[in-house]
């Protein structure tokens, strides 16, 4: 039988914003557990650990190559297959092995997205790949071959799950600002290589001016730890979230889709001579370049 509510009863009306507060007081307790529960960033710190040369000259071909090596922040997936300005240049790594085939002997450990300003990445914002979406990366980048179009159906739902995050966490602070897109890699196995190419843009492609290795250091752990970043835009101006969304699924997709993809391996005869590169300066500090697709980005 359902109980009259007096409204003209003060002890009555005491007794409903009584139960109304606790009940937002309950709600607020259960979100604080809920966010002290929430996977936490396993990421962690990292720094590049390719061994320096003994003397950092820049008027040597080493130390220029060094140089160049701190501006190389990915393999710029997709960045290459799009029109470019004459003369420009750009740093990229690949992690190859011992065959020089990209990702092997590596494995993919992780994704993150995150925000970034002037100051650099904003922690709460960080959010990692969930284990199962993780997992279909991981399958993903072990088979030997993949077409770009399989690459792109194979990458669909591992964006739409990361975007899913960027959007479900933004707000009016943080949805203009640029993100950024972490796939860390770790290898155990001796044969684990880093490739870095220098390009220079002649007339509208790419053309690969120099190319070597370098290895990094084994950590006491025994694993061999690398990791690609791309800067995406946040919410353009005059952009509705609607748009924003679909255009930050379609450059994560071909983000996915180009670190998927494994290109031929290039015999040893026919990489490029190495004489070019000096005759390139590398810049005095890293520049951060967004695309919508792909860019160089730091990791502050």
């Amino acid at each position: 039988m359902p109980i009259a509510l007096d409204l003209d009863d003060p002890l009555q009306i005491a007794l409903v914003g009584g139960i109304v507060a606790l009940c937002v007081i309950l709600i607020w307790i259960v979100r604080v557990i809920f966010r002290l529960g929430a996977r936490s960033d396993s990421f962690g710190m990292w720094q590049p650990t390719y061994p320096a040369p003994p003397r950092v000259d820049p008027d040597t071909l080493d130390g220029r190559r060094y140089l160049w090596q701190a501006h190389a922040q990915n393999d710029g997936a997709g960045l290459t297959d799009m029109p470019c300005a004459s003369g420009s240049v750009m740093a990229r790594k690949l992690v190859v092995g011992r065959d020089g085939s990209k990702l092997a002997d590596w494995r993919i450990a992780g994704a993150r997205t995150g925000r970034y300003d002037a100051y650099g990445r904003i922690a709460r914002t960080h959010h990692t790949l969930s284990g199962t979406y993780l997992s279909r990366l991981v399958r993903a980048a072990r088979r030997r071959k993949v077409s770009p179009r399989a690459a792109l159906r194979l990458a669909r739902p591992i964006a739409r799950n990361l975007v899913r995050d960027i959007v479900r966490h933004s707000d009016t602070r943080t949805a203009m600002l640029p993100i950024a897109l972490d796939i860390r890699v770790k290898s155990n196995q001796p044969g684990a290589r880093v490739r870095f190419d220098l390009l220079r843009c002649d007339a509208t492609e790419w053309v690969t001016i120099d190319s070597w290795l370098s290895a990094p250091t084994i950590g006491s752990t025994g694993d061999a730890v690398d990791q690609l970043t791309y800067a995406l835009y946040g919410q353009r101006f005059g952009e509705t979230p609607r748009h924003a969304r679909a255009r930050l699924q379609a450059d994560v997709t071909r983000i996915i889709a180009g670190v998927i993809v494994k290109p031929p391996v290039a015999k040893a005869a026919a990489l490029p001579a190495a004489a070019p590169t000096a005759a390139l300066t590398p810049p005095t500090t890293p520049v951060l370049a967004v695309d919508d697709t792909a860019a160089n980005s730091t990791d502050a």
